[in-house]
């Protein structure tokens, strides 16, 4: 059971030391390879340590009376402990978040200079002669826009009944 609680503490103290990959160590030789390049996971781990250090603040702020009476007279754990836990699992999840920057930010280093390795993408092929650029073959291209040469002639409105004009 205890290790159970260990192995859980690690996985819930920091998305980034469980989930974000770092480029591999011979990324340089790889033309392709997979890393964490998004940030998404510190920025969670950053505010989750925010979270416990603003819990850690108010655990230290409250009294002694107002920490028994949250538990009707009966707290399971001291107010201190409750401020030290929470002080040690935002160090962790600051640390997490810290580990997370940096992999993440490695890993788009190396992306990057695997881009400029291999070169600019392949160009587009021409469309072969004779086949439109568009749709899918046999259909006739549309045609062009031209605008009428004469402007529409609008009759004038008829007078309404009873009105001689």
């Amino acid at each position: 059971m205890r290790f159970l609680v260990m192995v859980m503490a690690t996985w819930l103290t920091g998305c980034s030391f469980a989930f974000v990959h770092g480029p591999p160590p011979r990324h340089r030789e790889m033309p392709a390879f997979r890393c964490t390049a998004s940030p998404a996971l510190p920025i969670v781990d950053t505010v989750i340590g925010g979270g416990q250090v603003l819990s850690a603040l108010v655990y230290a702020a409250i009294s002694e009376q107002a920490w028994n009476d949250a538990y009707n007279g009966n707290p399971p754990f001291d107010r201190s402990v409750a401020v030290a836990v929470n002080a040690v699992t935002a160090a962790l999840f600051f640390g997490s978040a810290i580990y997370g920057y940096s992999t993440t930010s490695d890993c788009r280093v190396a992306r990057n200079q695997a881009a400029a390795r291999l070169g600019p993408p392949p160009a587009a092929a021409p469309y072969p002669p004779g086949a439109p650029p568009y749709g899918p073959p046999g259909l006739s291209p549309p045609p062009p826009y031209a605008p009428p040469s004469v402007p529409p002639t609008v009759p004038p409105p008829a007078a309404p009944p009873g009105i001689s004009p």
